[in-house]
């Protein structure tokens, strides 16, 4: 039966906040409903309800509204009442169900370089944001940088992609791993054994950034199916799909690279990054707003990942680091890497040497 006007609602109101150009591929529908199907629901019924063609399962490399996603994701939670959703999806996948890419992680040479190539050629997956690995003593953090946080406010999808740095993990290098610790950007929910198997028990919520930390032997392990020829047949394949999706990627994830380079030469101000764009000030407003992230939300998103970077580097002063990220004075820069981290610079790598 069609979907009812209670559930077009839903979808409605669900899906407000997610912008039309974030988009994921087929691959994400099919292992979504493969997990739902192992849950009892039946698929072409949830396909009819969401308003979603079969068709969507035989293009798996074809990318579709990630709004189209969540209204399935919350259409599946509905019927199955599941509240550890998205650790049943990592459950049900495996790195080479996320098509190319995942096959080009999957014949890596490391569970490093895997993720790497995942976060490089990330939009054949997935265009929500950034990702990045950030070394940290003995440890190595994930950490996941979206358009707009509005769009780590759903649970089942942050598990999906968090847990998911665990499970794969663990699969590309067929060892047990057990993360160090784990920063969640919901709510705390209630703690399953499923959940705690996943996560372990340092896990913090509430969080600004999701973000996973493991040990540096284990992101740096080898991964047990490395094969050097077809991995570089792999990626040559990935690197002509992703020059065909560049063209067509959303305008905030155009502007965050106009930020990148503009932040060294402390020009970053609308109008400097209207100019470089080719559009005015307010029309640069407005498509920002249309894709529900703002200017100074990304700059702000870039500033943060940029400054746990540069201040691994131990040549770089604070001042250089400010600098680098396009502020006059490191007064400034300390002022907002607190805001941050509740952390001053300073006392960032203080801990970052303690470890």
């Amino acid at each position: 039966m069609p979907p009812s006007d209670q559930e077009k609602a839903l979808r409605n109101h669900d899906t407000l906040s997610i912008s039309p150009e974030w988009s994921v591929v087929g691959y994400w529908f099919r292992n979504v409903l493969d997990t739902a199907q192992g849950l009892g629901c039946d698929r072409d019924s949830l396909l009819l309800q969401a308003g979603l063609s079969p068709g969507i399962l035989e293009d798996l490399e074809t990318h579709y509204p990630l709004a189209d996603l969540y209204q399935l994701i919350r259409l599946i939670r509905g019927h199955c009442g599941i509240e550890d959703l998205g650790l049943h999806y990592v459950l049900n996948a495996h790195p080479c169900g996320m098509g190319l890419v995942g096959m080009a992680a999957y014949t890596a040479p490391t569970v490093r370089a895997a993720w790497e190539l995942v976060f490089r050629y990330r939009h054949l997956v997935m265009n929500t944001g950034n990702s990045q690995l950030l070394n940290e003593g003995d440890t190595c953090s994930i950490r996941w940088y979206p358009y707009s946080r509005d769009i780590v406010s759903d649970r089942c999808f942050v598990d999906a992609v968090t847990a998911g740095w665990i499970s794969n993990s663990q699969a590309l290098s067929g060892r047990t791993i057990i993360p160090t610790s784990v920063e969640l950007t919901y709510t705390r929910p209630r703690i399953t054994s499923l959940f705690s198997e996943t996560y372990g028990n340092n896990v913090s919520f509430d969080q600004p950034y999701n973000s996973i930390t493991f040990r540096r032997t284990d992101i740096d392990a080898p991964v047990r199916y490395a094969n050097e020829r077809v991995h570089r047949v792999l990626c040559r394949e990935a690197e002509e799909a992703i020059a065909h999706l560049r063209a067509a990627c959303a305008f905030s994830e155009k502007l965050e690279y106009h930020i990148r380079q503009q932040l060294p030469q402390g020009e970053t101000t609308v109008e400097t990054l209207s100019a470089l764009m080719h559009v005015a000030p307010r029309t640069l407003q407005r498509r920002l707003k249309r894709e529900n992230t703002s200017f100074h939300e990304l700059l702000v998103n870039v500033r943060h990942e940029l400054a746990l970077q540069h201040l691994q580097e131990e040549k770089l002063s604070t001042l250089d680091v400010a600098l680098r990220l396009g502020y006059n004075q490191a007064s400034s820069f300390c002022t907002a890497f607190k805001s941050w981290t509740g952390l001053t610079p300073s006392e960032y790598r203080g801990e970052q040497e303690a470890n």
